[in-house]
């Protein structure tokens, strides 16, 4: 079935199909809004590869219980090694750092981002757990970069 955006319909009288002024169909109309946003908006992906990401609980607990840990103004980074050919990342920001869940992802971002930018260097076959600090609540994503790179260095991950 296909909606029609209704407009100047007349209440009052019974409407007759020479009255009424119709649009294109709903449907039409979001196609062509979704062509013209995919034209002019660029889209960076800034999302781990999926096998380099860390999503069990049970990893991240083994990671804080079996790892060793180095920290940095910005972050603490937990590192184990794990079993499979390839680097898994986990990121931790804590609701008593950061309260508002925007700020929150926001950072969780900028930290992905900045692991993303460092896995083409990072040795295989560990898992890194890496925490906020309270120093990372006003950095920029340059600070964040250049402190991961300092602290993964130390941790000897890269």
């Amino acid at each position: 079935m296909i909606r029609y955006a209704e407009t100047n319909l007349s209440t009052k009288e019974a409407p007759t199909q020479e009255k009424i002024r119709l649009s294109q169909p709903l449907a039409e109309r979001t196609k062509e809004t979704a062509r013209k946003r995919a034209k002019t908006s660029v889209r960076v992906r800034t999302m781990l590869p999926a096998p380099h990401r860390l999503r069990q609980f049970r990893d991240f607990q083994r990671v804080y219980r079996d790892g060793k840990s180095t920290t940095s103004t910005l972050v603490r980074v937990c590192v184990a090694s794990n079993t499979v050919d390839h680097t898994r990342f986990g990121v931790v920001i804590p609701n008593k750092l950061i309260k508002k869940a925007t700020q929150r992802n926001r950072k969780k971002r900028q930290v992905r981002a900045a692991l993303q930018a460092l896995l083409p260097h990072v040795q295989p076959g560990l898992d890194v757990v890496v925490s906020a600090q309270a120093g990372l609540v006003g950095a920029e994503y340059a600070d964040i970069l250049a402190d991961l790179r300092n602290t993964l260095t130390k941790a000897r991950v890269l």
